[in-house]
């Protein structure tokens, strides 16, 4: 079944005149939660999951272009597997039924629209037109009103995606990088993602001390990040502030901005149509509570709590100036103290407190007995997965005392980075 004349003119248009929404994150900042407002808004066009793989997809096969546009378009379904089929959805864990009533794709009018978009003479075959062309398929295949978008959202989540995507980028786009408390993204980045390993049978990873690094360095090198990636890109790009997004005002700035209708009231966050339940790190239990903004979900108190004093005290060393910059709450009257006092005072606490071990990396070297336990009695592992897990164990275990040196090094340059009062990233305003 083909389209018709009437529907080919509409897909053109909004193609031709839709604007950019890039959706990326400095960690568990909010990222997901952000698009699920924006499932129900009948000006955005938005796949159902993360398109943080695409660019892979379009590179592998874009020589398939333009004389098989129809092998590639069948092949890109497997890239929107959990968008058509959300119930098998074993990485997010969504939560949705196949029996419920959520938006189905069409997968024949997926498929048709894919074709001829990609013949039109406005499809130049770039990373960001593909990836627009695959969104606004989906859109259709899923019954929006295609001429009612305005904008196509894009979630490519990491930063470094960019590159497949910054030279295309106009004025009219917005590129946002969701943000929240460097405390939090430090504890949710640790702790969350240990949780995962563990229930995921990936335990090696448990006693990887360099993804304790990975997390730091991604929670406070994103501004660096952002200017290497769009500092010769056309686009404004600007942060969300997690703990923020619970003004409807302040989430009606994205749509300010896009030029798109306000939400009257603050949106229910859905996949498909469907309560949004928080992907497969959460640790809330699942309840009423999703499918909305919850403050208890996102502050979460007391950051000696959660990381320790080392942890927490050389966060605030290291990060006052972006503290101060967001306005972030420490939530703990000695934090506070501490960022008051003079850049000699806090540098002095750094260097007394630097070889100290966190509470953070004492839980990863006590974590090396009970992996190697886990290892040895799963069941569900195989043989082969055994034999590669304990391998990779004993690395990490030898290399521990490099990555702790490696993380004392990072955090000195954090440091020096932040007391000269980089450029951090914006809010939108």
């Amino acid at each position: 079944m083909s389209i018709s004349i009437k529907d080919q003119e509409i897909l053109k248009n909004c193609f031709k005149f839709s604007n950019n929404f890039i959706i990326l994150t400095s960690g568990r900042a909010g990222s997901d939660f952000l698009q699920s407002c924006y499932d129900n808004h009948g000006e955005v066009a938005s796949t159902s999951e993360k398109s943080t793989n695409l660019s892979t997809f379009i590179k592998k096969h874009l020589n398939l272009l333009p004389s098989s546009k129809e092998v590639f378009s069948a092949l890109s379904i497997k890239e929107l597997l959990f968008s058509f089929a959300p119930y098998i959805n074993y990485l997010e864990k969504w939560d949705i039924n196949k029996a419920e009533d959520y938006r189905k794709g069409d997968v024949q009018k997926y498929l048709n629209a894919m074709n001829y978009l990609l013949t039109i003479n406005e499809n130049d075959n770039s990373y960001l037109s593909i990836t627009r062309i695959i969104n606004i398929s989906f859109s259709y295949a899923i019954n929006k009103n295609i001429r009612k978008i305005k904008t196509i959202l894009i979630h490519l989540h990491h930063v470094n995606k960019l590159t497949f995507y910054r030279d295309d980028l106009s004025s009219n786009d917005l590129v946002v990088l969701c943000n929240r408390s460097p405390y939090d993204l430090l504890a949710s980045g640790v702790f969350h993602w240990k949780r995962y390993w563990v229930n995921t049978q990936q335990y090696s990873n448990c006693i990887n001390l360099s993804k304790y690094r990975y997390v730091m360095r991604r929670s406070l090198d994103d501004y660096k990040e952002m200017k290497e990636f769009l500092n010769y890109s056309k686009s404004f790009y600007f942060t969300i502030i997690l703990e923020k997004l619970e003004s409807l005002d302040y989430l009606n700035r994205i749509n300010k901005y896009l030029k798109i209708e306000d939400f009257k009231e603050y949106p229910p966050s859905t996949i498909l149509g469907q309560k949004w339940v928080g992907d497969s790190l959460s640790t809330q239990k699942k309840s009423k509570n999703f499918g909305s903004y919850n403050t208890s979900f996102v502050k979460r108190g007391n950051p000696i709590k959660r990381l320790g004093l080392i942890d927490a005290t050389m966060m605030s060393i290291i990060c006052k100036e972006r503290i101060d910059f967001y306005n972030f709450n420490p939530n703990n009257k000695y934090l506070v103290n501490l960022l008051s006092k003079n850049y000699l005072i806090r540098a002095n606490i750094f260097s007394l407190l630097l070889l100290i071990p966190t509470k953070i990396e004492i839980q990863y070297f006590l974590d090396i007995q009970k992996t190697f336990i886990y290892i040895f009695t799963c069941k569900k592992l195989s043989r082969q997965e055994k034999i590669k897990q304990l391998r990779n164990s004993i690395i990490y275990l030898i290399i521990f005392p490099v990555e702790y040196i490696r993380m004392r090094i990072f955090r000195i340059r954090s440091f020096i980075d932040h007391i000269q009062v980089p450029q951090f990233i914006s809010e939108l305003n």
